[in-house]
């Protein structure tokens, strides 16, 4: 997708719009959110030092989150979730935090045409394995003049070319 990719995150019966970020290193909550919603936590000097290498000298809380969950998937956060000024991203993307990648790589992730969406399901979830069930790969021998596959899952089709590095001509594979 093009877009941001926006996750719903809930906690304690909260909800909150995730930011998808690939390059973030954990749990972010925007500061204003994190004090009024969670219990901070206090830091030793050790972990205040490490923080600061990390987000810089702005102002950095650690806050307790328990678990959260992201649609069928419940985590327990094996680090601290750390709360920080996010301002630019909360006024560009509209977002109460950042999902980061030890959360990304604990789900297989799939795009979902009909809803446009960006879903995570545990690895070995049975709503995965019903998918999979369905799945048919078919070969191209032409996409777009190179060679490709389309993925089935029952009625949506989805073109990919098996990329030669060459733009792809009308854009109708992925």
């Amino acid at each position: 997708p093009s877009a941001p990719v926006i996750a719903r995150v809930k906690v304690d019966g909260h909800s909150y719009r995730m930011l998808v970020d690939t390059g973030a290193g954990n749990l972010f909550f925007h500061l204003p959110i994190a004090r009024r919603d969670f219990v901070r936590l206090r830091m030793n000097a050790a972990d205040e030092e490490k923080v600061k290498q990390l987000c810089g000298d702005g102002e950095i809380e650690i806050v307790r989150v328990r678990k959260f969950s992201v649609g069928d998937w419940k985590v327990r956060p094996e680090q601290e979730v750390i709360a920080v000024d996010l301002t630019p991203m909360v006024k560009k993307y509209d977002v109460d935090g950042l999902l980061g990648v030890p959360y990304l790589a604990q789900l297989s992730w799939h795009w979902d045409n009909r809803s446009g969406q960006l879903r995570g399901y545990p690895y070995q979830s049975k709503r995965i394995s019903q998918l999979r069930s369905h799945l048919q790969c078919e070969q191209f021998l032409d996409v777009d003049g190179m060679p490709g596959i389309a993925l089935n899952v029952g009625k949506d089709r989805a073109s990919f070319a098996l990329s030669n590095g060459k733009p792809i001509g009308n854009g109708l594979a992925h």
